[in-house]
């Protein structure tokens, strides 16, 4: 991982430390033990993290079939997430990045997996974050999330 000085509170670290150290991190998670089981334990139960508040309608939405691709994203914004956090010792507010709804709703799907999450977090030495007060949304593209997304490898 990067050994970067620390920003000030709230600042961003550079988005090229992010998506490398984010990539890092979920390889490390992937490669867990635990982690097939924290995968189909999150996908147990879609109708529990379906977001239907307020957005708009989207025609095809299967919960069964696109619950495999929120779970992907969910995880690669925890990690770019546990990235940001490390590389500013801590800075829960700069590590609440920008992400879609249903990614933040999947995120919630994924934390409540507390116990095997826990047990993942303290076998690998990292920090997932997430603060409910502190969520931010609006992804766009070639935004800070984009931006690490893009170094990490795992494209737009």
């Amino acid at each position: 991982m990067s050994t970067m000085l620390s920003a000030p509170r709230g600042a961003l670290p550079d988005h090229d430390e992010v998506g490398h150290d984010g990539a890092e991190i979920l390889s490390l998670v992937v490669n867990h033990p635990e982690f097939e089981r924290f995968r189909l334990s999150t996908l147990a139960y879609p109708e529990c993290w379906a977001t239907f508040t307020g957005y708009p309608l989207v025609a095809g939405w299967d919960l069964d079939q696109d619950g495999p691709a929120l779970f992907d994203e969910a995880l690669r914004v925890m990690c770019l997430k546990a990235a940001v956090f490390q590389l500013t010792d801590g800075d829960e507010q700069a590590a609440e990045l920008m992400c879609a709804p249903p990614v933040d709703e999947m995120i919630h799907a994924l934390i409540a997996q507390f116990t095997l999450l826990v047990r993942i977090q303290q076998s690998l030495g990292i920090a997932f974050v997430h603060s409910t007060d502190m969520e931010r949304f609006g992804w766009n593209p070639g935004d800070y999330t984009h931006r690490c997304y893009r170094v990490a490898g795992w494209g737009p």
